[in-house]
């Protein structure tokens, strides 16, 4: 079976994950519009198969999300390898565009096993800390300029915590 765009960037994307290598650009396809980032995010998380300890929400203010025109905030997970002791380095390297500094949740084992329904109201009792999270933006990929704000939700593989 032939396998798809989408399908063959996430296996790129995943690999250089996993190996800690650097790629080349994404397709512009991936990087115009959210929900084709979407997709991607979601498949690359279903094929990397180390533990989530938590997720980093991005595009929660209110002006970020009337300028992607979208109804909600965007999150990816956060894997355990990526998470730093307080006191170690971020690494970084020429194609870096840019850090940002955001919040992750660290999440309890109990979140992934629960089968009921998850509302605001309950959602903090499956949070057990908050932690700084910091993002590398255009760390995977060899890229000189930022062309738009969604190739930020596409680095997503390379999520740092402290």
């Amino acid at each position: 079976m032939k396998k798809t765009i989408l399908e063959k960037t996430a296996n790129k994307l995943v690999k250089a994950f996993l190996k800690n290598k650097i790629i080349a650009p994404l397709p512009l396809k991936y990087t115009k519009k959210l929900n084709e980032a979407q997709k991607l995010r979601k498949l690359c998380e279903s094929k990397i198969k180390d533990p989530v300890i938590g997720f980093k929400a991005a595009g929660t203010g209110i002006p970020v999300i009337r300028k992607l025109k979208e109804k909600e905030p965007f999150y990816a997970s956060v894997y355990k390898r990526n998470f730093l002791k307080s006191g170690k380095k971020v690494k970084i390297n020429k194609f870096t565009l840019g850090i940002e500094l955001e919040v992750c949740y660290l999440i309890k084992k109990n979140f992934f096993l629960s089968k009921g329904l998850i509302n605001m109201k309950n959602v903090s009792k499956f949070i057990s800390h908050m932690a700084p999270c910091i993002e590398v933006v255009g760390y995977r990929q060899r890229k000189k300029e930022l062309h738009l704000l969604v190739t930020c939700v596409v680095t997503l593989v390379q999520m740092l915590s402290f």
